[in-house]
This record gives structure tokens, C-alpha cells and sequence, in this order.
């Protein structure tokens, strides 16, 4: 919440990730490095390995003297932007951004209040991950009763946009991006390096096998 009518400018959100080898359940995997740019016109499907660590965002038609506040959210399979919506989860919250750090690209700095946690979605089917940019009208000190509704790090589930919004009187959305993101072979080890497998019903180590008989037919090699 909420869209709003137009939307000031556009937002790039790039991943760049490093090389990376794991073991899900069991198995060992090797991936490389790569430089996602993320299309929501797409939409682009990165996969889990590669969105593990924060990604760089730029956004045009801000207004460099003002400050402003990130959100990226995991609304299940969409849409994301609705009067009364609730998040499934809350990835990442930055407040106080300087406006013209993120027209040019600088490291976003701002109060990072709910910090970066990569997308581990357990299931086959996608989940859509949604970022939003909001203007500020001043510079926000969230207070004690603020901090323990949207910025307890153990209550990132069922987290409340709208009423986010609302409190910090953020108004419509000014630049937006999405991404579609599915279990895939790193989503397991993701769970356990996180210690959320009570939060998603284990390591979904049943699903593996799937993930690694399509990528291989995919690629033409033998499961």
C-alpha cells in the first residue's frame, strides 16, 4: 500500500552475488558468481543463492534533499500494494535514506530497522517479492511502542503494511519493483543457515529431488 494513481519514477534493483558452494540435505552444490538485474516486467526469477546478501537500489524521479524508506515484503503470491495489507513476511525495512544516495546508485545507508534477510521461499510454486519505495516528510525516530510492533525481529511474519505505512504517514508508493522466486536446491540450506525451519515446516528436503531432475533437463544431462 498503496500504489497510487502514477508512480514518480522507476527502480533498478541489482543483485550481484558471489560464487557460492552448500550442502542441502546432504548433497553438495557449486554455483557461480552472478550480476542479477532484477525486470519486473517479467518478471525475473533469480534464484535463492544469488539473493542471499542485500542488493543495490536506484530509483529515479526522487527528490535528492528529501529523505526516504525501503520495504521489501514477501506477500505469497501476490498482489502486494491493497488497502488493509498484510505481509507474509517483512525482508528488509530501511528508513531515513538520503534521497540522493538512491537516485545515484551510493550505498543506501538510512536505519536499516529490519535488516536484509534473503527470500527462502519452501515452496514449488513462486512467491512474489516485492519492493516499495515511500517519501518521508521528516526524518523518523520510531518510538519504544513503534519498535515493538514493525521492527521486532521475531515477529517478521504476518507483518502489517498498511498499518506501517500509516504510522510513519508514508503515503502512496514513488518507485516499485518485484521479483517471483520458487524453492530451488539452495532453499535448504537456506532454512538451516537461518534457523527458521520451525517458521516453514522443516527442510522441505522432499522437494529436492524435483529442483535437481528439472535443472538437469534443462541443461540436457542425466538426473
Amino acid at each position: 500500500p498503496n500504489l497510487g494513481d502514477a508512480l514518480a519514477g522507476a527502480m533498478t534493483v541489482t543483485y550481484d552475488a558471489a560464487a557460492i558452494n552448500y550442502t542441502s540435505c546432504g548433497f553438495n552444490f557449486s554455483q557461480p558468481a552472478a550480476t542479477v538485474a532484477i525486470d519486473p516486467t517479467l518478471p525475473s526469477t533469480p534464484k535463492q543463492w544469488q539473493t542471499g546478501s542485500a542488493p543495490s537500489v536506484v530509483a529515479s524521479g526522487v527528490d535528492a534533499s528529501k529523505l526516504y524508506t525501503l520495504v521489501m515484503v514477501d506477500p505469497g503470491h501476490g498482489p502486494a500494494f491493497a488497502p488493509g495489507y498484510v505481509a507474509l513476511y517483512v525482508h528488509w525495512t530501511v528508513m531515513n535514506i538520503k534521497g540522493s544516495d538512491i537516485a545515484n546508485g551510493n550505498a543506501l545507508g538510512g536505519d536499516a530497522l529490519n535488516p536484509y534477510f534473503g527470500p527462502t521461499n519452501p515452496e514449488l510454486r513462486w512467491h512474489l517479492y516485492a519492493f516499495a519505495l515511500y517519501e518521508q516528510g521528516a526524518a523518523v525516530t520510531p518510538t519504544a511502542q513503534q519498535n515493538a510492533t514493525f521492527f521486532d525481529q521475531n515477529k517478521r511474519g504476518g507483518w502489517n503494511t498498511s498499518a506501517f505505512v500509516g504510522a510513519f504517514d508514508l503515503g502512496n508508493v514513488v518507485a516499485t519493483s518485484w521479483q517471483r522466486i520458487t524453492f530451488d536446491s539452495n532453499t535448504p540450506a537456506r532454512i538451516v543457515q537461518t534457523k527458521i525451519a520451525a517458521l516453514v515446516g522443516g527442510e522441505h528436503c522432499d522437494s529436492l529431488p524435483q529442483v535437481v531432475a528439472a535443472a538437469a533437463a534443462a541443461q540436457n544431462v542425466p538426473a
